[in-house]
C-alpha cells in the first residue's frame, strides 16, 4: 500500500491530490492519472473543467484519515457526482476516444463487433440524425443518440457509453480497465504447473531408498565435521632470511659504483636525500608528487641503492603496488633498463597470470594492490620485507582503502617495516591526519597549464553553424542526455575557437561514455567549417587496442587531433603531445541510490580536474577548458568519490574474513572512510543468502574454498558447484570470460547487434553456454593448427589479443581449483601438473545436460528473471511479455543478447550472472541471460521450500519457493509428486554440502559409496532435465 501527494500552485493557493491506501498494482496508474489532470488544467482555459479537476482534488484531500469503507463510499458518491455534463467537459470528443478505447479492448481481448454503429435519417428538422451504438463489454449494451449530423449523433451516443463505462468502472482517463485488480494479481501469482513421467519418479524413488539407507548415515555422521576442509597455508614469494649474504652485497656495490644515473635531470633527486633522512626517522612517509616528477621509479632506487652502499643490500627487500598491471610491468622493465639488470635479477614483478620475482633478498618486487593483498594473507606482518611502497592512492581503489587498514595493524607488529605512501594529488591532508605521517612535496616537471573557468571563454565563442543536417534524431539525445548537463554544442564551439584563435595542438575532450563520444563526433563531422579539418579518434575502454594506439599517431599539418575519450585517458593511457584540454567535469560512475547501485552522471573532484588538466603540458605549454565556473570548482569535493563507497562489498568482505575473525562491519568502522552501512549490510546478507558465511559472519566450507579463487563470490560459488556436477569444462569457460574485464568481441560498441548473430551460431537460448562454446572452437582452431586462428577470428569478430588472455586467465583459475582440494574428490582424475584439460574432458563428457548448467549458475547469484504476460503500459494493463528480476524490478533484455526481443511464453524463466541499474531509467539491463525451465528453478533455487495441499477437488499441491527472501515462486503438482520432488531436492543439496565440506580426498569405502551414489543421482537429475528442457523449448 502506498501513499503519496502531488502539489501544484494556481495564483497563491495550493492544490493538492493526495491518493492514500492504493493498491501496489495500481500505484503508477493512479499517479499518472492525476499528473495528467494537472496538465490538463494548465492546458485550457475553460472554468468548468478546471471546477471540476478541483472539486476532485477536495474529494481526494478529504480521504486523507478515513476508513477503507468510507474512502469506498466517497468514491460512490464522487463516480455520482460527475454528470453526463461533466463527461463532455472531460471528453470532448466523444467518439474518437470511445473508437480507440474499443480498438484497445478488441486487440486485447482478440474478439470481433464488440462495438457497431448504425445512423438511421430522421423525420425531425431539429435533429435530422440518430445514432444507435452496440457494444458488446463489458457487457451487451445498446446507447441512441440524436443530432443535427451524424458526427453529432456519434458523439451524443458515445457520451452516454463513456458515462455509462465510467460508472462501471471500465474506464478511466479515457483508457479502458480490460483487467481487475483481483485478475492482474491472479496472473502475477498463478502456479506453474510440473508434469513428470513415471518412469523418471520411479528412478527418483529408488534413489531415495538407497539414500535412506546407505547414504544419510555417512552425510549425518559427527566425524564429518572433524573432517572439514580447512585453507592451505598460502606461500608469498620466496624471500631467504639469511643473515648476511657477502656475496651479493659486494656484487650489487660494484654493480652500482659501474652505474650510469641516466635521470638526473628528475625533480625527484633534488629530494633524495631528504627522503632517506625522513625514512629513517618515521614508519610512515607520504610522498606527494606531480606527473612527471620521478617519484615511482627513483625512490625504490634510492633506497636499495642507500642499503647497497653501507654494504647492507641482504637487508633491503621492497614491495611497491601499483592499481594496473601494465604499469608494474612497466615500471619494473623500466627501472631494470635504468640499471643496466635484466628482469629477475635485482627488479621483479608479479601480477595476475604473470610472475617474474627478483633474486631475494636485496631487491624490488612490483605487483598489483590484488597480489599484495595476497602477500598479506600469507605474510600477515610482512616479516623479511623492509619496505613497502604504495603507489596511486589518491585513485581510492577497494584493495588501496582495505591495505590501509592493513598497514596500521602490519607496523604496529613489525616496526622495523617502513611503509611509503605516494599520491599525485595535493589533496592529501585526509592521508596525513589517517597515518599520522610526515610528508614531501615534489614539484613536477611540467610545462605551464592555464586553466579556463567557464566564465573566461563562454562569451569568446562563435556561433554553431551546421549547415548540413545531423544524421541523429536531437530528440533522441534529450531523452537519454541531459543537455543541459553536456553542453555539446558549447564543445563544437570551443573546438572551433581553438583551431581559429590558438597555435596548433591535439586536443582532448573529456566525455562521460561512448554514447557522448558518438553525439559529439557526428556533430563535428557536420560542421562543414570543421569535419575538413579534423582529425577525431574515440578512446574507450571496449575498443580495440589497435584503435587505441592511434591516440599516438601523427597527422598532417593542415589537421587538428582531437581525440575524444572517457576519463581512462585521465590515468591509465598517456599522450604526449596533448595541448589542450576540454573539460565538461562529469563522468559515468557507480552509486549508492534508494540502497541500490546505479551508473550515473556525478560531477567529479577538484583532483580529477588537476589530473586532467596534466593531460597537457608534457612537451609544450598547454591550456585546459572547464565548462564548470571557478565558484562551481571551489564547490566540488576535494578528491574523488572512492570506490568503497560505490561498489558492492561481496568480494571485500570475503578478503576481510581471510585476514581476520572480526566482523564486516567492525573492520569497516577503521577505514579512511566507512563505507554505506546498507552497502555493509546488503553484502553479508548476500553471501549468507549463497552460503558462503555463516549468521556469525564465519566462513562456510564453500566459504573457505572459495576465499582461494580469486573471482567474485558468486562466479567462485559456481566453479565449486561445477566440479561437483561434474561439469566444470562450460563453468570454467563462463566464468573466465566473464573474469577478463573485457569483452573478447572488438569494437562491440558499433554494433552490440552482430554480437548478438554471432552468439546464435552457438546456441539460440544461452548466451553463456553459446560464449563456452565459441571458445571451445577457438581452443579447437588453436589446437589443429595456428595459421586457421586469424581468420577465424576476423570471422567471429573476436579480439586475439583478449581471447589469448581469456585462455591465460582459465589455465590460471584451474589451477586455483586444484589449489582448493574440491578436483580431488574424482574417481581416477590425472595427477600430473598438465592433467587440466584432461580432467575436464574426464569428468565433462555425458555428464551434464544443459538445464544443470542454469541450475548451477541460478544457485550461484539467486538471480532470475521471470516473463509475466500483463504489463503497464500507457496508462493501462495490457496483455505484453514483461520481464521482472527477482526484486521486481522491470528488466530490458540487451540487445547484444540471444534473447533479445523474443516472444516467450508466460511463466518463461533466464538466469543471469549481471545486470546494470541507470540513474536515467526505471529498470535493469541485463546482457547475458539463459532460459530454464521451471523444475531447473524448483531443485536448484536457493531459498525456503514450502508444501500447501489445495482443498479443492483438483487434487493438486502447490509448491511455495521463495529465492533470496524476495522472489516467492509457486509450482503446482500432484500430492505425491510434490513430496518426491521436495526429497530429491533435499537429497541433491546434503550430497554438495558432503563434497564442499570433506577435507581431502578419502580412500575409505565411505567415499567410494558416496561418488557412486552421486554419480548415479546425476544421471537421473540429467534425465528428469532434460526431458523437461525439450518440452520448454517446443512450447517457446
Amino acid at each position: 500500500m502506498f501513499s503519496y501527494r502531488i502539489i501544484f500552485y494556481k495564483k497563491e493557493r495550493t492544490l493538492r491530490f493526495i491518493r492514500p491506501h492504493v493498491p501496489w498494482l495500481c500505484e503508477s496508474f493512479t499517479k499518472q492519472f492525476y499528473l495528467n489532470k494537472i496538465k490538463q488544467y494548465y492546458s485550457t482555459k475553460n472554468d468548468k473543467k478546471r471546477k471540476l479537476v478541483n472539486c476532485v482534488a477536495k474529494v481526494n484531500r478529504n480521504k486523507r484519515d478515513k476508513s477503507k469503507k468510507d474512502i469506498k463510499n466517497d468514491i460512490e458518491l464522487e463516480k455520482n457526482k460527475i454528470s453526463l455534463e461533466d463527461m463532455s467537459t472531460l471528453y470532448p470528443y466523444p467518439s474518437n476516444i470511445l473508437s480507440n478505447i474499443y480498438s484497445i479492448v478488441t486487440t486485447e481481448l482478440d474478439k470481433k463487433e464488440l462495438y457497431k454503429k448504425e445512423y438511421i435519417k430522421c423525420k425531425y428538422e431539429e435533429l435530422p440524425w440518430k445514432c444507435i451504438l452496440t457494444v458488446s463489454w463489458p457487457k451487451e449494451e445498446v446507447f441512441k443518440g440524436a443530432g443535427k449530423s451524424k458526427s453529432s449523433a456519434a458523439s451524443d451516443a458515445s457520451l452516454k457509453c463513456l458515462y455509462w463505462l465510467h460508472k462501471q468502472d471500465k474506464v478511466i482517463h479515457g483508457k479502458p480497465v480490460i483487467y481487475t485488480i483481483k485478475e492482474i494479481k491472479a496472473r502475477y501469482m498463478q502456479s506453474i504447473p510440473i508434469y513428470l513421467d513415471s518412469e523418471i519418479l520411479e528412478e527418483v524413488k529408488k534413489l531415495l531408498q538407497i539414500y535412506e539407507t546407505n547414504v544419510k548415515n555417512i552425510i549425518e555422521s559427527p566425524k564429518l565435521k572433524d573432517d572439514s576442509f580447512t585453507i592451505p597455508e598460502k606461500n608469498s614469494p620466496d624471500i631467504k632470511l639469511c643473515l648476511r649474504d657477502n656475496r651479493r652485497n659486494e656484487s650489487l656495490k660494484k654493480r652500482l659504483l659501474e652505474k650510469n644515473n641516466m635521470n638526473d635531470d628528475l625533480p625527484i633527486f633534488r629530494y633524495r636525500e631528504e627522503i632517506l633522512q625522513k625514512l629513517e626517522k618515521n614508519n610512515i612517509l607520504l610522498i606527494r608528487g606531480n606527473t612527471g616528477c620521478g617519484k615511482t621509479t627513483q625512490v625504490p632506487q634510492f633506497i636499495l641503492d642507500s642499503y647497497i652502499r653501507s654494504g647492507n643490500a641482504t637487508d633491503c627487500n621492497i614491495l611497491v603496488s601499483q592499481p594496473r598491471r601494465i604499469s608494474a610491468v612497466s615500471l619494473a622493465e623500466r627501472i631494470s633498463f635504468e640499471r643496466g639488470e635484466s628482469i629477475g635479477d635485482v627488479v621483479g614483478y608479479s601480477i595476475r597470470l604473470e610472475q617474474k620475482y627478483p633474486q631475494f633478498p636485496g631487491g624490488i618486487l612490483f605487483c598489483t594492490t590484488g597480489i599484495l593483498c595476497q602477500i598479506i594473507e600469507g605474510n600477515p606482518n610482512l616479516i623479511g620485507y623492509s619496505h613497502v611502497i604504495l603507489d596511486e592512492i589518491h585513485e581510492r581503489a577497494l584493495d588501496i582503502d582495505f591495505l590501509f587498514v592493513l598497514f596500521k595493524r602490519i607496523i604496529s607488529n613489525n616496526p622495523f617495516l617502513k611503509i611509503i605512501l605516494m599520491s599525485a594529488t595535493v589533496n592529501t591532508d585526509m592521508f596525513v591526519k589517517y597515518f599520522n605521517c610526515d610528508t614531501i612535496d615534489i614539484e613536477g616537471k611540467m610545462y605551464p597549464v592555464k586553466m579556463h573557468f567557464l566564465e573566461d571563454f563562454k562569451n569568446k565563442l562563435p556561433s554553431l553553424k551546421i549547415k548540413a543536417k545531423p544524421n541523429f534524431d536531437e530528440s533522441y539525445i534529450s531523452k537519454d542526455i541531459k543537455l543541459e548537463m553536456i553542453q555539446f554544442k558549447d564543445i563544437v564551439n570551443l573546438v572551433k575557437w581553438i583551431i581559429d584563435n590558438k597555435p596548433p595542438g591535439t586536443i582532448l575532450c573529456f566525455l562521460p561514455g561512448w554514447h557522448e563520444i558518438k553525439i559529439l563526433d557526428k556533430l563535428l563531422n557536420n560542421d562543414i567549417l570543421l569535419k575538413h579539418k579534423l582529425f577525431i579518434i574515440p578512446v574507450h575502454s571496449k575498443l580495440s587496442i589497435i584503435n587505441q594506439e592511434r591516440v599516438s599517431s601523427v597527422v598532417p599539418e593542415k589537421n587538428t587531433k582531437i581525440i575524444l575519450a572517457t576519463d581512462i585517458v585521465e590515468t591509465s593511457v598517456t599522450i604526449p603531445d596533448v595541448v589542450y584540454v576540454i573539460d565538461i567535469g562529469i563522468k559515468n560512475s557507480p552509486m549508492w541510490k534508494n540502497n541500490k547501485l546505479y551508473i550515473g552522471y556525478q560531477k567529479i573532484s577538484q583532483a580529477n580536474i588537476q589530473q586532467r588538466k596534466g593531460r597537457a603540458g608534457r612537451l609544450k605549454a598547454g591550456e585546459s577548458y572547464h565548462f564548470i565556473t571557478k565558484e562551481e570548482y571551489n564547490n566540488l569535493c576535494p578528491n574523488p568519490i572512492p570506490e568503497i563507497l560505490c561498489s558492492s562489498l561481496e568480494e571485500i568482505a570475503i578478503k576481510i574474513k581471510c585476514h581476520t575473525n572480526e566482523k564486516v562491519e567492525t573492520f569497516c568502522e577503521n577505514m579512511i572512510e566507512k563505507p554505506n552501512k546498507i552497502a555493509i549490510e546488503t553484502a553479508i546478507k548476500t553471501l549468507q543468502l549463497l552460503n558462503i558465511i555463516d549468521s556469525d559472519e564465519n566462513l562456510t566450507p564453500l566459504g573457505k574454498r572459495l576465499s582461494l579463487l580469486h573471482v567474485h563470490p558468486m562466479l567462485g560459488k559456481a566453479l565449486i558447484l561445477s566440479t561437483i556436477f561434474k561439469c566444470t569444462a562450460p563453468i570454467l569457460s563462463i566464468v573466465s570470460l566473464y573474469s577478463i574485464d573485457q569483452d573478447i568481441f572488438a569494437n562491440i560498441l558499433y554494433s552490440k547487434s552482430s554480437k548478438k548473430n554471432i552468439k546464435k551460431e552457438y546456441h539460440e537460448t544461452s548466451d553463456h553456454l553459446a560464449l563456452a562454446a565459441l571458445c571451445d572452437e577457438w581452443k579447437n582452431y588453436l589446437d589443429e593448427s595456428f595459421h586457421k586462428i586469424d581468420p577465424f577470428c576476423r570471422d567471429m569478430n573476436i579480439n586475439p589479443l583478449r581471447v589469448k588472455l581469456y585462455a591465460k586467465i582459465r589455465r590460471m583459475i584451474s589451477e586455483q581449483l586444484q589449489i582448493s582440494g574440491i578436483q580431488n574428490h574424482y574417481d581416477d582424475f590425472p595427477s600430473t601438473d598438465d592433467s587440466t584439460d584432461e580432467f575436464e574432458m574426464h569428468q565433462s563428457k555425458n555428464t551434464y545436460c544443459e538445464e544443470i548448467i542454469y541450475g548451477i549458475i541460478l544457485s550461484s547469484t539467486n538471480m532470475l528473471l521471470q516473463c509475466y504476460d500483463i504489463s503497464y503500459q500507457q496508462n493501462m494493463y495490457k496483455k505484453k511479455c514483461k520481464l521482472k528480476n527477482e526484486c521486481d524490478q522491470t528488466v530490458i533484455v540487451s540487445s547484444e543478447s540471444v534473447n533479445h526481443n523474443k516472444e516467450f511464453q508466460p511463466n518463461s524463466y533466464f538466469v543471469y550472472f549481471y545486470g546494470a541499474n541507470f540513474q536515467t531509467y526505471s529498470y535493469m539491463q541485463v546482457y547475458d541471460t539463459s532460459i530454464l525451465s521451471p523444475l531447473t528453478i524448483l531443485l536448484f533455487g536457493q531459498g525456503s521450500i514450502d508444501n500447501k495441499t489445495s482443498d479443492n477437488s483438483n487434487n493438486e499441491s502447490t509448491i511455495i519457493l521463495t529465492i533470496a527472501e524476495k522472489k516467492v515462486l509457486r509450482f503446482s503438482c500432484t500430492p505425491e509428486t510434490a513430496k518426491i520432488l521436495i526429497s530429491f531436492r533435499e537429497v541433491i543439496w546434503s550430497v554438495v554440502d558432503y563434497f564442499i565440506t570433506i577435507n581431502d580426498r578419502p580412500t575409505n569405502d565411505e567415499f567410494k559409496l558416496m561418488n557412486e551414489y552421486r554419480s548415479e543421482l546425476l544421471q537421473v537429475l540429467s534425465k528428469m532435465l532434460d526431458a523437461r528442457n525439450k518440452y520448454l523449448l517446443y512450447s517457446v
